[in-house]
């Protein structure tokens, strides 16, 4: 599971520890939690994997009464968007990129997202062989490149870094293109020369690097993105903002909570950080250069 979908699945997994907690908090009006994602968090996630988060996710949530909690997969976030505004929704899990590409349909507050290694962001690298030689990325055209299935932001990256330096796209500047639901298979690939390039996030490679040091002499980051918020969740704009600062504290608490630790230690996550507009800003640059680049090459 790549680091980019365990945030996801833990984001979805927390819910459900946010919604047996907020059951105390339950009145007439509002004694329910209704929680809609994307069946695009899952695209890389093994299926054993994903059971095994659901069926923590649904005990957690049958530990206390009094707080009636559905969660929905959604296949298009259109179907999510149209939901949350007809307030079927109370949150919403949603992909930053698709936040920022549908932002007035989805008039929500932001919330929080999970923590790894400290921050909220990520920060995509690509990475070559040393021995390579690869010191510009032209140097890469016609090459082998391996990726995380799944991960649109991480190309939206590349093929943003592409054209500014005035090549084609990730899927036609390199002859072959190989999806890894491992990151760790992606990194390997190019350590043992079965891959030119790979392109994972930073935190990935320094973990492994940390544990094999000749992963770091052999492999050098060619390219490298800004910090990005790559998934966030929305509260209902009408929903209480007594229950939004409750939720709040209980999230930002699951390092304290027993059952909280146990869940972020087994996604590799160490806490809630909240998300403010302002910490999208790296992501809205990137969507925007894109489109401006994209826009002048027709």
């Amino acid at each position: 599971m790549s680091s980019a979908n365990k945030m996801a699945v833990a984001l979805a997994v927390t819910f459900g520890l946010l919604a047996a907690e907020t059951a105390a908090l339950s009145d007439s009006e509002h004694g329910r939690l209704n929680i809609g994602y994307t069946s695009a968090f899952f695209a890389d996630v093994n299926s054993k994997d994903a059971e095994a988060a659901f069926d923590l996710w649904t005990k957690e949530m049958g530990t206390r009464e009094g707080w009636v909690t559905n969660a929905s997969i959604y296949n298009r976030i259109e179907r999510l968007a149209a939901d949350f505004n007809s307030r079927k929704l109370d949150l919403a899990v949603v992909k930053t990129l698709d936040y920022i590409k549908m932002r007035h349909s989805l008039p929500g507050t932001l919330g929080f997202t999970l923590a790894h290694n400290g921050k909220s962001t990520v920060r995509y690298v690509l990475l070559t062989r040393e021995d390579a030689k690869v010191r510009d990325i032209r140097d890469l055209k016609g090459k082998r490149l391996s990726v995380i299935k799944g991960d649109e932001t991480s190309i939206l990256f590349l093929d943003t870094y592409l054209l500014e330096k005035r090549q084609a796209e990730t899927k036609d500047f390199f002859a072959d293109v190989t999806e890894h639901i491992k990151p760790s298979q992606a990194i390997l690939s190019v350590f043992f020369g079965q891959n030119d390039a790979s392109l994972v996030m930073e935190d990935t490679f320094n973990t492994m690097a940390e544990l094999n040091p000749q992963i770091r002499q052999k492999l050098r980051v060619s390219a490298a993105s800004n910090e990005l918020v790559t998934s966030l969740n929305l509260f209902r704009k009408d929903w209480p903002e007594s229950k939004k600062r409750r939720v709040m504290d209980i999230a930002e608490g699951l390092k304290d909570n027993p059952r909280g630790r146990q869940i972020l230690m087994l996604f590799k996550c160490d806490g809630v950080t909240r998300v403010k507009e302002e910490d999208l800003a790296s992501m809205n640059d990137l969507v925007a250069t894109y489109n401006r680049l994209k826009a002048g090459r027709h």
